[in-house]
């Protein structure tokens, strides 16, 4: 089939381009694998959610079952909050029961927080007011009882006081439940020093049934270092016999630099085993912010980390057990390939499970400004790398998606707070199930391939073109996945240059290698038989997305690979003077 190339009118984009058409489709060498997310469902509670409800700024999952609260959700009463519960059946994704606290009350912030193990769910409160305290919260647990959800213990601290927001942040595993309480005065009269309470299962007498059980306070965890204002408790998680609670304004490396803390179930005491620090402690970082921990692996983040000359760009960082020596050991620190000042990756999203780790970036601007951005990560030996990064099917700017991030098995559930379906602030949540797809990119104008025009060289290491008139090279990234009956892959460009339109297109081989050849003030890359496939202005952010629905009528068949790649306008203080560039390039092999 022969396919034309037209010119976009009025788009500014000419001949200059200098695409070839071939009357000839050919089918390129296959690319490497790598790790591709699919979206399976958007979570919604649809006519439950009101204006500013903020479902999905807290999520969980396990296996087959997920939750989300809605801390803002009215109900005729301000603040009220709920939590919703979704089950799985095939790829479907269906609303079970909305949970709300059987005292609920005015400004009680429900489902601030959620955890998931099992039939089991955890879902703090951290504005309840109980025993005539304003403020000192409490946090709910609810199962499925005779196929009904239902609240079975109202869990709240036995030191209680005012102010304490007990419930701001849970976790739950098996008999385990930590809440923590960031506010409150330790023993010693350090205000803000933060607690830690852990609660277990006492079994009712009928093994099969959860809903006899009562859950007891057993213990109260507190750092050995505790001092005024460290607000251990901000993050906890736990897996079997170990909790890490993380204390984000710690002083002890440096002024609000952060560390957290391990503590491990020794002949039925909790024990403090292990601190961690960044490996350079930095003032300000906010490690601790957000923690997560499965078996050997812990995950710590910072998410107001300066990196590559980047503020608050954010990064995590991986703490693993050393089996010979019984220790625990630094062992990387995650960042994005696309990393951007702000972006705040590990604000609170952050998940690991079995060599895989989930981190949201909520100020990313993946899909437009402040659209949020999840990031996966996966362990080979002991080092980690970005395996897929997305956004949510209509992520749009301040949806922040990745405040909240669970992860179990192959599929990643985050929360979209600011998500604007039919009101403002509603939120949502998105199901992407991860794979292994055909994707490879190609092109970095790094100068590790092909040098740059006129070494017009954009950071190593980042995957991005060369250098424009930014200061940065132009990023592309995809995702959706490989298959073409389902032709549901979108592409993003960031570090565009605002105000010029930018042209997707697609060939059939890759030029030079895959390392390109000089064209402008950048590498051309996809080369043979080429498609244009849509023009699209940049936001004042110098963003812009494309598709789904890209290969419609385009004639690719399975096993085909076609390489993609963003072509433009840099009029004004070009590197090299063409006033034009393109960004990196992605090649993608459809599946057969």
């Amino acid at each position: 089939m022969k396919h034309t190339l037209s010119h976009a009118a009025g788009s500014g984009i000419g001949p200059s381009i200098g695409l070839v058409v071939v009357a000839a489709t050919l089918a390129s060498p296959a690319a490497g694998q790598s790790t591709i997310a699919a979206q399976e469902a958007q979570l919604t509670a649809g006519p439950h959610l009101g204006t500013d409800d903020y479902f999905g700024l807290a999520v969980a999952l396990e296996g087959g079952l997920a939750a989300a609260g809605a801390y803002g959700d009215n109900d005729g009463s301000r603040d009220l909050g709920s939590a919703y519960v979704f089950e799985r059946s095939a790829t479907t994704w269906a609303l079970q029961a909305k949970l709300a606290a059987s005292d609920r009350a005015s400004d009680d912030y429900f489902g601030r927080s959620v955890g998931v193990s099992g039939t089991t769910i955890l879902v703090g409160a951290y504005g309840d007011n109980h025993s005539s305290l304003t403020d000192a919260g409490s946090a709910y647990l609810f199962d499925r009882c005779g196929g009904a959800w239902t609240e079975v213990a109202h869990l709240f601290a036995s030191d209680a006081a005012g102010g304490d927001i007990f419930g701001e942040h849970v976790a739950v595993d098996g008999d385990w439940a930590v809440v923590g309480a960031r506010r409150h005065e330790h023993a010693g009269g350090f205000s803000d020093a933060g607690a830690a309470y852990v609660f277990r299962r006492v079994d009712g007498g009928t093994p099969s049934d959860p809903c006899d059980d009562t859950w007891l306070e057993y213990a109260e965890l507190d750092a050995s270092d505790a001092s005024a204002g460290d607000e251990f408790g901000i993050s906890v998680d736990v897996d079997g016999g170990r909790i890490v609670v993380g204390a984000w304004y710690d002083d002890s490396p440096a002024a609000d630099a952060g560390s957290a803390y391990l503590f491990e179930l020794q002949g039925g005491v909790w024990v403090e085993t292990t601190r961690f620090f960044a490996p350079v402690p930095a003032a300000g970082d906010q490690f601790g912010r957000a923690v997560a921990i499965d078996g050997d692996t812990v995950v710590v983040t910072s998410d107001l980390d300066d990196h590559l000359g980047l503020t608050n760009a954010g990064s995590a960082y991986v703490f693993a057990l050393d089996p010979s020596f019984g220790v625990w050991a630094f062992q990387d620190q995650l960042v994005a390939s696309d990393a951007s000042a702000g972006a705040g990756l590990g604000d609170e999203g952050v998940d690991v499970e079995a060599g895989r780790v989930a981190l949201g970036a909520r100020y990313a601007d993946l899909a437009g400004a402040s659209s949020g951005a999840i990031y996966v990560f996966e362990r080979s030996g002991t080092t980690w790398s970005e395996v897929v990064r997305y956004a949510g099917s209509d992520s749009v700017a301040a949806d922040e998606l990745g405040f909240g991030v669970a992860l179990s098995g192959d599929a990643v559930l985050s929360g979209t707070w600011g998500h604007d379906d039919t009101v403002s602030n509603q939120g949502a949540a998105y199901v992407h199930r991860l794979s292994r797809g055909r994707f490879a990119e190609l092109g970095p104008g790094d100068g590790s391939c092909t040098p740059c025009p006129c070494a017009n060289e954009s950071r190593p290491g980042m995957g991005q073109g060369c250098g424009n008139s930014t200061g940065f090279g132009a990023r592309l990234a995809a995702w959706g996945t490989d298959d073409l009956s389902r032709d549901d892959l979108r592409f993003f460009a960031n570090n565009l240059k605002p105000g010029g339109p930018g042209l997707l297109f697609a060939g059939a081989s890759a030029l030079a290698g895959g390392c390109g050849v000089p064209f402008g003030d950048g590498l051309r890359v996809a080369g043979g038989f080429v498609v244009r496939l849509g023009v699209q202005a940049p936001d004042p952010g110098g963003n812009a997305v494309w598709g789904p629905g890209l290969a419609a009528g385009r004639g690719w068949s399975p096993g085909y690979t076609r390489v993609f790649q963003v072509w433009y306008r840099d009029p004004l203080g070009s590197p090299c003077g063409s006033g034009y560039n393109l960004s990196n390039a992605l090649a993608v092999t459809f599946a057969p």
